[in-house]
C-alpha cells in the first residue's frame, strides 16, 4: 500500500488483514472524516464515516444499514480509506456502537458462511499489511487495531532518527525494540512517538516472548506515559509502577470507551463501575462480554437505564433467565420492559416478587396478578 501525504487527518491506501469492524471503530473513536471503499470481488461499496459516526453505506444496490451489515462481514477484498471530500448523503440514522454490535451478532448467528464472501472468523481480510503517517493514525489506535484482528506482524516505526519494532503474536505484543531499549520499555518510547511513519508486515513471527502483560494495560500504560509527557518528549517509560485502577482513574472519556470496547475481562469489570452513558454503552459492545457479565451488568444500580433498554433489546442476551431476572429486579429498567419479562419467570420467582418491597410496585403487582391467575 502507498500512502499519500494528505494535509487533513486519516490515511488512504490499500489495506487487508485488518477486520473492517475494527477499522471502523478506529474511525469514529477518533472522530475523523473518512471514507473506506471497499472491493469485493467486482462488488465495490463505501462506508462513510463524518464527526465519529458512521453516516452513509452503500454496497451494489443496497443502502443503509443493510449495507453496513454486509461489507462488515465480508471475508475477502480490499479497502482503502481517504477523506470525505464532500458531506455525504445520510442513509444511516443509528450509533456506531449499534451497527458494530448488530454485525457481531449476525454473524455469530450467521455462522461461518459458504460462500467465498465469508470467511471463518472476526470478518477479516487476508493478511497482507500496510502503512501509514502517525499524523494519521495514532500508534495506540494501531496496536489495538492490530491485537484484536488478531493479526501475526512486525510493525517498523520510524520518527525522524529513531526506529523502533513492534512484534506482535496471537494477538499479543510479544517483543518490542528501539536502538537501546527492549521489553516494555521500548513499548512505552515507541508509543510516545508523535510523528513519523510506520510499517506494518503480515506474517508469523517466530520470537521470544519477552512482553508479558497483555496489550490492553500496555495501551492503558502508554497513554497516561503519552498525555503527562510533553509534545516531543519520548517518554523513557513508567516511573514508578501504577495498577490498572490507578491508570484507569486517569485516564479520558474517549481512551475509557476504546478500552472498554475492545478489553479483557478484567477492564471490563472495572469500567462497569464508570457511571458515564458512554462507556457503559461500549462495554455491552465489546464482542468478547460473557452473558455472565452482561447479568452482572443488568443487576447493578449504576448503570444507566439506556443501557439496560439496550441489553433487554437485545434478543439473545433475554434468552438467558440470570438476564430477564436482573433486568425485573433492577429498579433502574424502564417499567415497560420489566413488566413485559415478568411472565417469563419461574412460579417460585413470582411470588417472591409479588411480596418483595425492593422492586417497583408495578412490577410486584403484575407478578401478583399473574400468580393469582396461575393458582
Amino acid at each position: 500500500m502507498e500512502v499519500e501525504q494528505t494535509p487533513g487527518p486519516g490515511f488512504s491506501g490499500t489495506v487487508e488483514g485488518i477486520a473492517l469492524t475494527e477499522l471502523v471503530q478506529l474511525l469514529c473513536l477518533a472522530r475523523l472524516d473518512q471514507c473506506v471503499a471497499v472491493r469485493v470481488g467486482e462488488v465495490s461499496g463505501q462506508i462513510a464515516v463524518a464527526a465519529g459516526q458512521v453516516v452513509h453505506a452503500v454496497l451494489g444496490e443496497v443502502q443503509g444499514e443493510e449495507a453496513v451489515y454486509e461489507l462488515l462481514g465480508c471475508g475477502h477484498g480490499s479497502f482503502e480509506t481517504k477523506p470525505l471530500e464532500e458531506q455525504p448523503v445520510q442513509s444511516v440514522s443509528k450509533g456506531w456502537e449499534y451497527l458494530l454490535v448488530e454485525s457481531v451478532h449476525r454473524r455469530r448467528k450467521a455462522g461461518a458462511g459458504t460462500g467465498p464472501e465469508h470467511a471463518p472468523g472476526r470478518g477479516g481480510f487476508e493478511p497482507e499489511g500496510f502503512r501509514g503517517l502517525l499524523r494519521g493514525i495514532q500508534l495506540v489506535d494501531l496496536i489495538q487495531l492490530i491485537c484484536s484482528s488478531g493479526v501475526d506482524c512486525r510493525v517498523e516505526v520510524e520518527a525522524g532518527s529513531k526506529k523502533g519494532t513492534l512484534l506482535i503474536r496471537s494477538a499479543q505484543v510479544c517483543q518490542a525494540l528501539t536502538e537501546d531499549l527492549t521489553g516494555e520499555e521500548a513499548f512505552y518510547r515507541i508509543l510516545s512517538w508523535r510523528d513519523g511513519r510506520f510499517q506494518m508486515s503480515a506474517g508469523p513471527q517466530e520470537v521470544e516472548k519477552v512482553v508479558r502483560k497483555p496489550w490492553e494495560h500496555l495501551l492503558v500504560e502508554a497513554m497516561r506515559l503519552r498525555d503527562e509527557s510533553p509534545p516531543g518528549d519520548a517518554s523513557e517509560g513508567p516511573q514508578t509502577p501504577e495498577s490498572l485502577v490507578q491508570r484507569v482513574g486517569k485516564m479520558k472519556v474517549n481512551d475509557k470507551v476504546r478500552l472498554a470496547m475492545m478489553g479483557d475481562k478484567e477492564c471490563r469489570s472495572l469500567l462497569m463501575r464508570d457511571p458515564n452513558r458512554l462507556v457503559q454503552a461500549a462495554i455491552i459492545g465489546n464482542p468478547r462480554i460473557t452473558d455472565g457479565e452482561i447479568a452482572a451488568f443488568a443487576n447493578s444500580r449504576n448503570v444507566d437505564d439506556e443501557v439496560l433498554r439496550k441489553i433487554a433489546s437485545n434478543r439473545e442476551w433475554v434468552k438467558s433467565y440470570a438476564i430477564r431476572m436482573a433486568l425485573v429486579t433492577n429498579p433502574k429498567t424502564p417499567l415497560p420492559i420489566a413488566i413485559k419479562l415478568v411472565p417469563t419467570l419461574t412460579q417460585q420467582d413470582l411470588k417472591q416478587l409479588a411480596k418483595s418491597k425492593t422492586v417497583p410496585i408495578g412490577v410486584a403487582q403484575a407478578a401478583r396478578r399473574i400468580t393469582f391467575q396461575k393458582e
